[in-house]
């Protein structure tokens, strides 16, 4: 609820009711009794002996649209359903039923009772609780902790812990980093799931804290990326600097954990590309990351491909040409013909800012809220019989992306930007604190803006 609903509210005499958006949201248990007013301010000191004022039923259906947006509805309020009793003041009963957030209910009626039926004068806007884990909306983590009894012991701790981290380091786990780890951590047979919750909390094995699912965890992305940072920025003047997208034209449509080890050979296409151009002496480095785009959830559409910072006195058409036709032969030794065609693009880097900007895009984990929202918003209805399909394919696409790329690593480098070779030119280890500082200088002249989806 915003600051203007809140106005609202209080100028139209709900202000009493004494409870937030958020006091729904938090509480495991819900007393519907213990949410009526005792001492209910009336919206109309003298109201109608004979019937609701009209003034009354336009602060009930405002009410019930509010109400709504608190909920993620959008819920209609017949006004002419509307009465009162005589010598009785109308009030605002919420009510949130079966421990379900989700269920709503907004009476007109009088005192501390409510009566159903026009000649009660109560009239009642409900929404069906949730009663199947399956039918969960897993990006929204109020939803989730408003339907504890659907959630596992295990699974109420995984949340929790992320949940905590955000409230405790709210900078480092921002934007929609709840939204994002929800779904993850409800994806059922995730191994990394207690690994993942538990970044940023040092032990006796990981003195360090950091989980290192550069594929999955944003904080971990981050402290990448002030590495990548510190090694290449500083020695801007030192090369001749481009940004690659290796990409491929469509979709692959995934049906199940299994179809994602077809990723794979897509990465490995452009992996061995990069390395053989880099021996060959076309280019003379790259850093690189394989990385998925999730176009769409069911069905399940995604698009992998790479970004590359490249090292070269020249990127001619000849040499993107070349690049791409090996590509393509790569595909099709692991995959045959049926495979999708490469696509690449190429941007001159030609100041430190965009080297900077460019070498931050590189390191991000995958997004899925984007796509679950969509396709919520698209296949999930009342009944949420679509939300089955949804969180069954969201779990295989989690599964499926984990055990496919288990075993290799998001973040590659060739020639001179490969820290361990003798023809590296980026900053050493004993250099990294100039470095850094070098690198807060070129932030502080400002970033330039990316214009890219993935």
């Amino acid at each position: 609820m915003n600051d203007l609903d809140a106005v609202k509210m209080k100028k139209s005499g709900i202000a009493n009711i004494g409870y937030t958006a958020s006091t729904f949201l938090h509480l495991p248990q819900m007393n519907t009794t213990n949410l009526i007013d005792p001492n209910p301010m009336p919206f109309n000191p003298d109201p109608s002996p004979n019937s609701t004022p009209n003034s009354v039923k336009s602060e009930v259906a405002a009410f019930v649209e509010i109400a709504g947006k608190m909920l993620g509805h959008s819920k209609s309020f017949n006004q002419t359903n509307c009465s009162a009793s005589s010598h009785t003041s109308p009030f605002i009963q919420i009510a949130a039923e079966a421990n379900s957030v989700r269920s709503v209910s907004v009476v007109v009626g009088e005192g501390n009772k409510t009566k159903t039926g026009n000649s009660g004068g109560s009239s009642v806007v409900q929404v069906e609780p949730v009663q199947d884990f399956s039918k969960l909306n897993k990006s929204d983590i109020n939803e989730l902790f408003a339907h504890p009894q659907l959630l596992s012991h295990t699974q109420l701790n995984l949340l929790r812990s992320v949940q905590k981290k955000q409230q405790l380091h709210p900078q480092r786990y921002r934007d929609d980093y709840l939204r994002h780890s929800s779904i993850l951590l409800l994806s059922n047979g995730w191994s990394s799931a207690q690994r993942y919750s538990m970044c940023s909390v040092p032990n006796l094995v990981n003195r360090s804290g950091q989980c290192k699912l550069h594929k999955f965890c944003p904080y971990c992305c981050f402290l990448e990326k002030q590495t990548a940072l510190a090694r290449y920025v500083p020695v801007y003047d030192s090369g001749n600097w481009f940004f690659m997208t290796g990409s491929f034209t469509g979709d692959l449509h995934m049906t199940g954990i299994s179809s994602y080890f077809e990723l794979q050979s897509y990465w490995d296409a452009y992996k061995l590309s990069l390395q053989q151009v880099v021996k060959e002496g076309l280019v003379r480095g790259v850093f690189w990351t394989e990385e998925l785009a999730v176009n769409s959830i069911a069905p399940v559409q995604v698009l992998p491909h790479i970004h590359a910072i490249v090292e070269s006195s020249d990127l001619s058409d000849g040499v993107v040409h070349g690049i791409r036709d090996l590509v393509a032969r790569n595909l099709r030794a692991a995959l045959g013909p049926d495979c999708l065609p490469a696509n690449i693009q190429i941007k001159s880097l030609n100041s430190q800012r965009k080297l900077l900007s460019h070498t931050q895009y590189l390191l991000k984990p995958i997004r899925l809220v984007k796509a679950y929202d969509a396709a919520w918003s698209r296949a999930v209805h009342d009944n949420r019989t679509g939300a089955i399909r949804l969180n069954s394919e969201t779990t295989d696409l989690v599964l499926g992306y984990s055990a496919a790329s288990t075993d290799r690593t998001k973040i590659n480098y060739a020639g001179n930007l490969s820290p361990k070779t003798k023809a590296y030119i980026g900053t050493r280890e004993s250099e990294r604190d100039d470095a850094r500082e070098v690198v807060a200088q070129v932030m502080g002249e400002g970033v330039d803006y990316i214009e890219l989806e993935d």
